[in-house]
């Protein structure tokens, strides 16, 4: 019976390679993903659609001197964002660190920056310092000839180097990198 249901097929004009495939698992989760990610986008425009679509009800609900409110509060607000990013960018701060700047008024914000500025420029300050002492350490070590030893990370002849390069391509699977670090591990003498 299976040899007939691949005579229909092949009478039909399919080679096995035109034959549907069975599905892998990562095909299937690609797929579930894909129309999940479809599904939300869907959702959230329509969300998007009837928030706007009640956000001009209430407007239109409203009197002449409660719209004017309504969008002086808007526009407020989308102000007082710009000028906390402004202050963000000031600062130096990431656009995803950017809300951190908070306030319901232009003093508000000035205030909020300045407490991230002092952090920030403490949490430097302390950095600096730490680094500042291991370099004096190091130098005073290297004056004294007993240089700390270089960990296993860092080999020290190029040999080692080299070998520890064809790992990394090894684990990344780059073959051309793999071949070009092992023909120059060759032309170095033993």
């Amino acid at each position: 019976m299976a040899d007939e249901i691949k005579e229909v097929e092949l009478e039909k004009g399919q080679t096995p390679e035109e034959q549907p495939k069975e599905l892998t698992i990562d095909e299937i989760k690609e797929q579930v993903r894909l129309e999940a990610d479809k599904k939300y986008k869907e959702l959230l425009s329509g969300r998007d659609r009837a928030n706007t679509d009640l956000k001009k009800e209430l407007l239109a609900t409203k009197t002449a001197e409660e719209q004017a409110k309504f969008k002086a509060d808007e526009e407020r607000k989308e102000w007082l964002k710009d000028v906390a990013d402004m202050s963000a960018k000031n600062i130096g701060l990431d656009d995803k660190f950017s809300g951190l700047i908070k306030g319901n008024s232009k003093d508000e914000l000035k205030e909020s920056a300045d407490l991230i500025r002092s952090f920030k420029e403490t949490i430097t300050k302390d950095f600096e310092k730490q680094i500042k002492a291991l370099t004096e350490e190091l130098t005073i070590l290297k004056a004294n000839g007993s240089a700390p030893k270089t960990g296993v990370t860092d080999p020290t002849d190029e040999r080692s180097r080299l070998i520890s390069e064809y790992n990394e391509a090894e684990k990344r699977g780059d073959g051309g990198a793999m071949f070009e670090i092992k023909e120059r591990i060759r032309k170095i003498p033993k």
